[in-house]
């Protein structure tokens, strides 16, 4: 063989050396893909789409973590406030049977026991833990009893915030309450103002809740506080007399007393009703707050007072339509509250179910991306290991040499 036919029989021979080293290569590539499940990706660009996708789905499950933990207190914190309506609903029904002439002192001591337990029952559900210990209705003070008992009230310790929790991307929902706006800032009377029977009184009159006749009018009041008093107007019987309470005692409106009928000024409108008697006094005062525990104090307090004269029984029927009114305006603030946890509910339901779709769509194009096509990868090995035995068929016969290669 010339030196130059042998040149070329070397040079066949590396390059069939190199042909096969490469579809080894492809097929350990090829390989490693059907062991793994995963394809062998050398694009920049497919790469970088990889890892936003495994991002997006990582933030997926931690979000899905977060709403987990946010629907179990916002479940409980529902939960929760139906208890305290029902109990307040509970506390209302032994109001207006207490309101009654017919009701036994024995009677209503028991009642004023009844009232004493829904008020524990109530204390301890506004100061529910969840089960990692933390409180649903103290704010943003999460590690902070809310409700303490001090000098004989309720004092609440947490605060007005509330805690936000993402639960998406750009979604973010509170996951507990300031119990303050639940418990504790309950309107007092009408929320605007109150009323009262002196405690002097000798008549069996008493005062309603009263309401506004004219919010302007009330509004522009010349004073904070009246005293409504009942004068003897001899041989006419009894008159009324308004008068400012809160300074010289200017005197405001004044009319012949009738039972029942409505006693209007400064836009607001009373009623009292029963038999007065000269001197009796009756208060109006500027609404303030009122904490429900409070409240429950004192129906159980006037239960527990004798009932024996008229004025006694007038007093105890003022209170009483006083403590109605505080239980009404009570079970409003739970069931707003209540109403707004139904809300975040829902809005968390569909932000889940926003991001499950995001989740699912992100997990189907990083399978496209990423994961292995078993039928083609398998397709793709066999051919790749057919076209290796050509090759190394094809050294075979490059490196046999027969004697003709010596001539």
């Amino acid at each position: 063989m010339s030196s130059t036919g042998r040149i070329s029989q070397v040079n066949l021979q590396l390059s069939l050396v190199s042909q096969m080293r490469r579809q080894q290569a492809e097929i350990a590539k090829t390989q490693e893909e059907v062991a793994s499940g995963r394809r062998q990706i050398d694009d920049p660009e497919h790469i970088a789409n990889i890892k936003n996708l495994e991002g997006s789905v990582a933030n997926a499950e931690r979000y899905e973590k977060s709403s987990q933990v946010l629907n179990y207190r916002l479940g409980l914190g529902e939960t929760v406030l139906t208890s305290s309506i029902d109990l307040l609903q509970r506390a209302r029904e032994l109001a207006v049977m207490s309101n009654n002439d017919g009701v036994e002192p024995f009677s209503q001591s028991v009642v004023a026991a009844e009232i004493d337990a829904l008020r524990a029952q109530l204390l301890g559900l506004a100061n529910t833990q969840d089960a990692l210990g933390e409180y649903l209705f103290s704010g943003t003070k999460v590690d902070v009893q809310p409700f303490v008992e001090s000098a004989g009230m309720v004092v609440y310790q947490g605060n007005e915030s509330v805690r936000q929790i993402r639960v998406a991307e750009s979604s973010r929902l509170r996951d507990g309450y300031a119990g303050s706006q639940i418990f504790t800032e309950i309107p007092e009377g009408n929320g605007s103002f109150v009323t009262s029977v002196g405690i002097n009184n000798a008549g069996s009159a008493f005062i309603d809740v009263g309401q506004l006749s004219d919010a302007a009018e009330w509004e522009s009041r010349t004073a904070d506080r009246f005293m409504i008093s009942l004068v003897d107007d001899a041989p006419n019987g009894l008159r009324y007399e308004v008068r400012e309470n809160d300074g010289a005692g200017a005197l405001v409106t004044s009319g012949v007393y009738k039972s029942g009928e409505p006693i209007t000024f400064e836009g607001v409108r009373v009623r009292l009703s029963g038999g007065g008697a000269a001197g009796d006094t009756f208060a109006i005062e500027l609404a303030e707050t009122e904490d429900i525990f409070t409240t429950l104090d004192r129906f159980s307090q006037m239960l527990r007072e004798p009932l024996g004269s008229g004025s006694q029984k007038a007093r105890l029927s003022t209170e009483i339509s006083r403590i109605l009114v505080q239980l009404d305006q009570a079970i409003n603030a739970a069931n707003v509250a209540r109403s707004d946890v139904g809300a975040r509910i829902t809005v968390l339901e569909n932000v889940d179910q926003f991001r499950t779709d995001q989740k699912v769509v992100a997990q189907e194009m990083l399978s496209t991306l990423r994961d292995t096509n078993y039928a083609e990868s398998v397709a793709k090995l066999q051919a790749q290991m057919t076209a290796l035995q050509v090759a190394q068929q094809a050294y075979g016969r490059a490196t046999t040499r027969t004697l003709f290669d010596y001539l």
